[in-house]
């Protein structure tokens, strides 16, 4: 299977919910949504600071890179903020040997939806109202 580059990441309000979006070159790769307890960054093991998180949210993207030939991310930053209600911090914890991941601090362990649109990968999260 063909690396994909993620080229974007980005958060949004849906419908009451909020999103977390990647989108990709290469189209969408394989990946893994889970709640885990801590977020560790790969390589290091550092558990990542996720402040104020309730529940943290990993999607593993695989394979994938988020860095050029230079080595220069293809992602805006490795940290995102949300003003959100669900949504409070965003953290990108691996870019090492085809592996992509990023945390996701949210209020609570609400239920979450993955969708793929368009060749992106979208998360949403929160009950819907």
């Amino acid at each position: 299977m063909k690396q994909s580059i993620v080229t974007g990441a980005q958060t949004q309000d849906q419908n009451r919910r909020e999103a977390f979006g990647f989108s990709f070159n290469g189209g969408i790769p394989g990946y893994k949504v889970e709640y885990v307890k801590e977020a560790v960054q790969c390589g290091s093991g550092a558990v990542a600071d996720m402040q104020g998180a309730a529940g943290i949210l990993v999607v593993t993207m695989r394979p994938a890179v988020a860095h050029d030939e230079a080595g220069k991310s293809t992602v805006t930053q490795g940290a995102f903020l949300s003003s959100g209600r669900v949504i409070k911090g965003i953290r990108q914890i691996c870019d090492f040997e085809g592996v992509v991941a990023f945390a996701i601090g949210l209020s609570a362990t609400d239920p979450f939806e993955v969708v793929e649109l368009d060749g992106k990968l979208g998360i949403i999260v929160g009950k819907a109202n």
